[in-house]
């Protein structure tokens, strides 16, 4: 790409491919042919080393060497329609329709109008640079600062409003944010500023969130998807191959890779490799239940999938397309049904098929808390119509359980034994997979 040294940035918007070098010639470029729409040298700066911004039609580009300088470049002719003022040009922009943010490091941030308007501006804290690009989200802005927090201001105004401990770059979304320090993830709520849950793996990349899944990797090459809910591990993949900490300013020294997910696929740069991965699709259902209950089937595959789910009852080989689904914007369907038999599900999305999971009817029990000596003892339970039910009973005072009877599970899933009390019995119910929980009736007098 040319320039004084080996950097390149980029940027896409409105079907153009936007390419930065070093000495500060920019192009736009046809993403599918390559074919050079324009081109611009940028002038007044001489080390153009952070990546550029691209919005609205608009592309902005943070410069160092003499101070800094932002410009913002017309992006369907190059046209230059204006600069303004920054620090070390070391941090890419941050933009969307309130205003073009830039944090230059040492608690220098330059917050500006679309229009190249001066909004507001903090006081640098020292000398140096170091400056990482900052994130918007729901009118905030959050800027990196002093090598352990990440700072939150009001974009509008500036005003300090929290801070949370993070370095990488975070992840933002609704009510939650996702920040980086020392290896530990750790989920944050943004409205009371309280920790919802904290994930240390020694993570050495940004987390990303799609799917309703974060996805990072640690310095041996592992790579975690964890559920973005609780922090809970969904799967990992060994790499086999080293990852670096991702650092996100002075791209001349720093190591930029970090984790993308596109096209339902997880990119893993990783040395001179890169690794992709499918994202997975997941099938989830209760293991057990009881007869009459409310399942829910639960699908987790890329985001606005069309998905198959399949199943197949007890006592047949083969499975059928049971219902048709779409997950959301996080991955997720769902659907469900009342359980009458034993069933295996799986799933199928963007070609990829999910391993198979199985929701079983355990029997219930129950019987009287007490009776009466030569009374008659009624017991009973549900479980799946036709299917026997196995009855065990233990006398008070002998530490094994003997089987007392069978019975056959009626059409309305009901079954009902009876004994005459003549002591005090535990007893259970087995039937298919499961067992119930052990009942006591006490022999009174």
């Amino acid at each position: 790409m040319g320039g004084f040294y080996n950097f390149a940035g980029l940027a896409y918007d409105s079907g153009r491919l936007f390419v930065l070098n070093s000495a500060g010639l920019i192009r736009a470029l046809d993403p599918v042919t390559g074919a050079q729409q324009w081109s611009r040298m940028l002038r007044g700066q001489w080390i153009f080393d952070s990546d550029p911004t691209a919005h609205a039609g608009v592309v902005y580009v943070n410069a160092g060497g003499f101070d800094g300088t932002l410009y913002a470049v017309r992006g369907s002719d190059g046209a230059l329609l204006w600069t303004a003022p920054s620090r070390t040009g070391e941090s890419a922009p941050a933009v969307d329709e309130s205003g073009v943010y830039v944090n230059d490091g040492c608690h220098a941030i330059f917050a500006y109008t679309v229009a190249g308007e001066p909004k507001w501006a903090t006081t640098p804290s020292c000398i140096g640079g170091g400056g990482r690009p900052p994130a918007l989200h729901s009118g905030r802005l959050y800027a990196r600062e002093d090598g352990k927090w990440t700072n939150a201001y009001d974009a509008g105004t500036g005003a300090f409003i929290a801070q949370y401990p993070g370095w990488l770059a975070p992840s933002l979304d609704g009510d939650t944010g996702y920040f980086v320090l020392n290896g530990a993830l750790s989920a944050y709520d943004l409205a009371t500023g309280a920790l919802r849950w904290r994930s240390a793996r020694g993570y050495v990349t940004a987390p990303i969130l799609a799917n309703g899944l974060l996805y990072l990797g640690d310095a041996n090459g592992r790579v975690y998807a964890l559920r973005a809910g609780t922090g809970a591990l969904h799967w990992y993949y060994d790499t086999g191959t080293p990852l670096e900490v991702q650092e996100d300013y002075s791209s001349l020294l720093r190591n930029h890779s970090g984790l993308v997910v596109a096209a339902g696929r997880l990119f893993v740069p990783a040395g001179d490799r890169l690794t992709v991965l499918r994202t997975p699709v997941t099938t989830t259902a209760p293991a057990t239940t009881t007869y009459g209950a409310t399942v829910t089937v639960r699908v987790h595959a890329p985001a606005r999938a069309a998905v198959s789910l399949y199943r197949r009852p007890a006592g047949v080989t083969t499975y059928s397309l049971w219902r048709s689904l779409t997950t959301d914007s996080y991955g997720w369907a769902s659907t469900s049904y009342t359980a009458t038999t034993d069933y295996r599900f799986y799933a199928v999305a963007t070609g990829i098929a999910s391993a198979s999971v199985a929701t079983s009817i355990r029997p219930t029990l129950s019987g009287p808390a007490s009776a009466l000596r030569g009374t008659t003892v009624r017991i009973g339970g549900t479980g799946v119509p036709g299917r026997l039910v196995a009855l065990y009973f233990r006398r008070a005072g002998t530490t094994t359980y003997a089987l007392r009877t069978k019975v056959t599970v009626n059409s309305y899933g009901r079954y009902v034994a009876s004994y005459v009390a003549d002591a005090t019995y535990s007893y259970y119910a087995a039937s298919g997979c499961c067992t119930s929980k052990v009942v006591t009736t006490v022999l009174s007098s």
